[in-house]
Order: structure tokens, then sequence, then C-alpha cells
């Protein structure tokens, strides 16, 4: 719950900061005008995966304790850094960062782009538009094909963070391309795909929610935006022109 709450804000945040820095460089390049909602999502990726790599290494490492051995995550992270080191917390973080690249670039980028396509075609079918709508399914869309794209990733950033942590802070347990081989050499291929089918189901309407709430924030700071400038705008109009009406009167 803490790590979702602040990697949103941070994600989100990111997410328009790098909107504008890629329009901003863009100059008119009709490639980096197309893609830009991709590029601006694998930008926050690799920026949120400092945040993200920490708390999934508590999470992971509480999934798979037995026990009591933590009695919170709060335990769990001292315990870890007590007896590995600080870099503990960015074991796997290598392959968390390619996992968070790839998940971004695809969920916002996807959720733009499936947005404008779907606000269309509700409106060609039903001939008023429903942007809200469209809202809904393509953040849905949007977090499914995230996880569908990075979910190979995340299957091996687990197995990475659940190996034991014994080792120096630059090679602690195994890398993943050999943990990659092992797995696929006893499972093949659908071995990076155990478990999606709760997790694309779960992502739908986690991800529908999320945008919509996303998009609702939005537009209540453009409207809370819009009345201070109206504000602002009459209080500087009342200062201009009152001196000189007192002095008519």
């Amino acid at each position: 719950m803490l790590s979702l709450t602040i990697l949103n804000s941070v994600a989100f945040g990111l997410y328009g900061w790098c909107k504008n820095a890629v329009r901003s460089v863009s100059h008119g390049n009709v490639v980096v005008d197309r893609f830009q909602y991709f590029i601006a999502g694998c930008g926050v990726g690799l920026a949120s995966s400092f945040l993200s790599t920490p708390f999934e290494v508590v999470k992971v490492k509480m999934q798979h304790s037995s026990g009591s051995l933590y009695t919170g995550s709060t335990d769990a992270a001292i315990q870890l850094v007590r007896a590995h080191g600080a870099s503990v917390l960015f074991t796997g973080h290598i392959v968390n960062t390619v996992r968070e690249m790839v998940f971004c670039t695809a969920y916002f980028g996807g959720y733009e782009s499936l947005k404008l396509y779907l606000a269309d075609q509700i409106e060609k079918s039903t001939g008023k538009p429903n942007v809200q709508l469209a809202i809904l399914f393509a953040g849905g869309f949007a977090g499914m094909l995230g996880w569908l794209s990075s979910y190979p990733l995340d299957v091996l950033k687990n197995l990475k963070q659940t190996q034991p942590l014994h080792g120096t802070w630059w090679r602690r347990g195994e890398f993943s391309w050999t943990l990659a081989r092992r797995r696929f050499a006893e499972h093949g291929w659908s071995g990076f795909y155990k478990g999606i089918r709760p997790s694309i189901i779960r992502a739908f309407f986690v991800s529908s929610t999320r945008f919509s709430a996303y998009e609702f924030a939005i537009r209540m700071w453009q409207v809370f935006y819009e009345k201070q400038a109206q504000l602002a705008s009459q209080t500087s109009s009342a200062s201009t022109h009152g001196p000189q009406e007192a002095k008519d009167s």
C-alpha cells in the first residue's frame, strides 16, 4: 500500500514532466511527435525503478519468509540492511529497471493511443462523444498490455530477488541471464507466464480506475487554475481602476 501510494504519485507526476520534456525537444520531429507518449513512458520507468526496486525487494522477501521472521515491512527492511548492507535493497535493480521501462512504455503509450481510438469509435457508433467511457476502457486495456509485455521480466525479477542474498553489492546471487536460461530449460516459454491470468484481470480493473482518477484530478486542477487566474485578474483589475475611480469621484 505504501509503495503504490508513493510510486503512483511519482510515476504520474514524472509522466507529465516527461511529456513536456519530450515535446520541448522534438522540434517538429514526426517520429518523436508520433511516439511521444511511449518515449515519456519509457522515461518514467527508468526513473521510477530507483524507488520501486527497494519496495519490491522487501515485498518479495516478506512473501517468501516463513513463520514470523518479520513483524512488518519496516522491520524487514531494517533486518535486510543490517544483515547485508544497504545495497541489498537494490538486488535485481537492472532487471527491474528494464521491467519498469517496458511496462511504463506500453502502459502510458498504450493508454494515450487507445483513449483517442476508443473515443473516436464510441462517437462513431453512438453519434455522441463519451470520453469517460473511453478513458475507463483505455486505462483497463493499457494495464493489461503493460503486464502482458513485462510479465516475463517480472518473473525473472522475482527469481533474482528470492535468491540467497549473500555476496557483494555488485554480485549478489546468480546473474539474471543464468536464471532466465534455467527457467526456460525447466519450463519452456510458459514458465515466464505462470500466474499471468489473475495479474491481467486485476490490471484491467486497477488501471481503469487509476486513469479515471488521474484524468479527474487533471480536470479538477485545470478548473482550480482557471478560477485562480480569474480571481487574480479581477483583483489586479480592481487595484488598477480603484484609485482612478476614486480620483474621478
